[in-house]
């Protein structure tokens, strides 16, 4: 039984740690550990390949030649969990819905003792790297990698590979054609070579900004609030200024000048959140690359003109790497991300704690993950930034997917942008996902267009998929195909992935699909942000499934905040994996009435001086003119459906759904609110009553045990295992 081979395994890591103790004081120098293994005809210690490391963007990129052999590089080797099958089995109950180990997780170090690698594998896999001329980090308590650097020469000595420039669009990346080879002992140690290629600077932040901060007009331009006939400014609300000068594709109601961004009272009117939806107690953990020290300085600013308190003394910390290497990513575009993040999180739950976690470029953001991650202190992680799925290697997916399951053992939610470039064909020449998105361990958040009124009450809610038009002879039509695709979230299915068991028969798929959930995220009504440019401080419109992963996080720090707030005995102060909760919920739900409202397409138009294409490996691209943009136009090949769709997942949130998100889904014996006016509930009732009636009855029934993260080191309940169909 699951709980047996746990506990064995706890008393084993005990004693091992006090054996060992003394162990771990000797230097780093000391002689190594002989690695046993294969020997050769030679009498050499055979060398194992470690399969799946050739990123898939090898193939359709250019070679250009060779790497300068005396360049240094930064690698990391990534290590094996003890008995992954329990960790993941472990990872799947505390996640699932009904069983009797739901939301029982364990701390950082319970997993650590329980399934990281032990003392004389590191020892092992640093000794091979020191006696093979490289320079060895010290690592961090609890971590799983090995970092270490060295020349392009010695890399390519010690694992059998020749390390080649390639060109893919505009960017140039190193890459192996061929999986590096380690010692045969070590093979089984071994999960992955981090960073031996480049892939990880194609990973993109998912932020989204529908024309140049520069030239845009500021909210505060004259007249910008008013609806005007032949106004060409930005609205401040739906409609609120309509370019009457161009024709009128759609009515009134239905057609409107691109959005000055939604200020924070709005986007919170948008999701109904009482005041009392703070996000107190709570920790959101926000992961990138780099860290822009002005963004703390930047959000005050933008809180004191949006209304808001300046964060708090203590309040937003930074958990990053001092060995920053600016050019070697776009810094810029980080930093958006970075100050977005922030603001976000200030709108949706302006009472919680905010880390930044920002790896030191964008070569490893994976590792700024495993800070988080290994520090366990933040219960809700978003992720903004994403790649095409194929491009990854197996082998990274694998160690990113290890730290979400890790994760989700742990309590922590983990939630991730699904990108900006809808089904990807533009970039990788066939309909694709992004990851990390895509990963069956993580919620992938994908966006909406909403139309709001001034108190940010909506007016419809439609997928993000932007089409843009131009102006012939008096009426709008699609423009080139290069040109037609504007933006929109990515979605899709997974071709690495088999369908998570809280997917089945809700999707007609044999892959994991996404995204799971939506939030704001269109640019053109998106977010008004505040942050520095060139010319100085701005206040802008900006989205992008950054932005709408970030909300989401934000929401899931309120829900767990107000259930905390309600009764400390019986609701959890963690929620872990949200999906399999997420899915219970919409099967449990009828439609248009549960936690989730169901997004279909919405015939609607959006006026813009300009718009932004993109392509493989090449920054944005403006074009200036006049366009209206389709809303959810299906310019590609995703466009959001009645029920699960590629591009809202199963919907967003509704009012007052925010208790639902964290409650036990199998308790659902009242109806949920209705969509329909403020938290409004059948019989009149004020949505909090409803949340502690669901409480109450999660309080007394006898199939339901108290929740909640294990500081506390309670015991998993014994239970026969239960496989996931997580993995390929």
């Amino acid at each position: 039984m699951l709980v047996a081979v746990i506990r064995a395994t706890m008393r084993m890591a005990v004693c091992l740690a006090v054996v060992t103790t003394s162990g771990l004081s000797v230097t780093t120098t000391a002689p190594a550990a002989a690695i046993p293994g294969p020997i050769g005809p030679d009498g050499e210690a055979l060398r194992v390949p470690v399969s799946g490391s050739v990123p898939g963007w090898v193939a359709h990129a250019v070679r250009l030649g060779s790497t300068n052999p005396s360049d240094l590089r930064r690698i990391r080797i990534a290590l094996a969990p003890r008995d992954p099958g329990t960790a993941e089995r472990l990872a799947h109950q505390v996640s699932t819905p009904g069983t009797r180990d739901y939301r029982r997780f364990v701390t950082s170090d319970q997993w650590r003792e329980l399934f990281g690698p032990d003392a004389q594998t590191i020892k092992r896999v640093r000794g091979w790297l020191q006696d093979s001329g490289l320079n060895v980090e010290n690592a961090a308590p609890g971590t799983s990698t090995v970092a270490a650097t060295g020349t392009v020469a010695d890399l390519e000595h010690l694992f059998g590979v020749r390390l080649d420039r390639y060109r893919l669009g505009t960017t140039t990346l190193v890459a192996a054609d061929t999986d590096p080879e380690v010692p045969g002992g070590l093979r089984s140690a071994i999960t992955a070579v981090l960073d031996l290629d480049d892939t990880q600077r194609l990973a993109e932040p998912a932020v989204a900004t529908p024309a140049t901060a520069e030239r845009w007009p500021s909210p505060s331009t004259p007249h910008a609030s008013k609806a005007t006939s032949g106004a060409t400014q930005c609205a401040t609300s739906w409609s609120a200024a309509n370019n009457s000068a161009v024709p009128q594709r759609y009515r009134s109601s239905r057609q409107s000048n691109r959005l000055c961004g939604y200020t924070p009272s709005q986007v919170r009117g948008i999701y109904d959140l009482a005041p009392s939806a703070t996000g107190a107690g709570q920790r959101v953990g926000l992961i990138g690359a780099h860290t822009d020290q002005q963004a703390p300085a930047d959000a005050d600013r933008w809180a004191t003109a949006s209304g808001l308190q300046a964060l708090a003394p203590g309040q937003y910390q930074t958990a990053s790497t001092s060995n920053h290497r600016p050019s070697d990513c776009a810094v810029a575009a980080w930093a958006l991300t970075q100050v977005q993040a922030i603001e976000a999180i200030r709108t949706i739950a302006p009472a919680a704690d905010i880390t930044w976690y920002g790896s030191s470029d964008c070569t490893d953001v994976d590792e700024a993950l495993e800070r988080a991650v290994t520090a366990d202190q933040a219960s809700v992680l978003s992720l903004g930034w994403t790649a095409p799925e194929s491009w990854y290697s197996a082998t990274l997916r694998n160690h990113i997917d290890q730290l979400l399951i890790r994760a989700a053992a742990q309590g922590q939610t983990v939630v991730a942008a699904t990108g900006n470039n809808g089904d990807n064909s533009h970039i990788t020449g066939h309909p694709e996902p992004t990851y990390p998105a895509s990963s069956p361990w993580i919620t992938g958040v994908g966006a909406t267009t909403v139309a709001a009124d001034p108190t940010g009450r909506p007016m419809f809610t439609a997928g993000w998929e932007s089409a843009a038009t131009t102006e012939h002879r008096g009426r709008w039509s699609r423009t080139d195909s290069n040109t037609s695709f504007v933006g929109g979230a990515s979605g899709g299915e997974s071709q690495v992935y088999k369908q998570p068991d809280y997917q089945a028969d809700l999707i007609a798929a044999g892959h994991r699909s996404t995204p799971d959930i939506a939030m704001l995220g269109d640019p053109t009504t998106g977010m008004r942000l505040g942050a520095g440019m060139p010319s100085g401080y701005r206040s802008f419109a900006a989205g992008g499934t950054a932005l709408a992963a970030t909300l989401f996080a934000g929401a899931v720090a309120d829900a767990l905040q107000l259930c905390s707030e309600t009764d400390q005995t019986s609701v959890p102060t963690r929620a872990g994996l949200l999906n399999p909760t997420l899915y219970q919920l919409y099967r449990d739900a009828t439609v248009h009435s549960g936690p989730i409202f169901d997004v279909q397409p919405t015939a609607a138009g959006i006026w813009t001086p300009e718009v932004s294409t993109t392509s493989v490996g090449k920054p944005s691209q403006q074009h200036h003119g006049s366009y209206l943009i389709e809303v959810d136009g299906r310019p590609q090949s995703l466009r959001s459906a009645p029920g699960w769709d590629p591009v809202t997942g199963l919907g967003t949130l509704t009012a007052g759904s925010l208790p639902t998100l964290v409650s036990e889904p199998h308790l659902n014996l009242l109806h949920w609110p209705h969509r329909v006016g403020p938290f409004l509930l059948p019989d009149g009732q004020n949505w909090l009553t409803w949340l502690y009636r669901v409480l109450a009855i999660a309080a007394t029934s006898p199939d339901v045990r108290p929740t909640g993260h294990n500081h506390g080191a309670r015991p998993l309940a014994a239970r026969p295992p239960q496989h996931a169909t997580f993995h390929e």
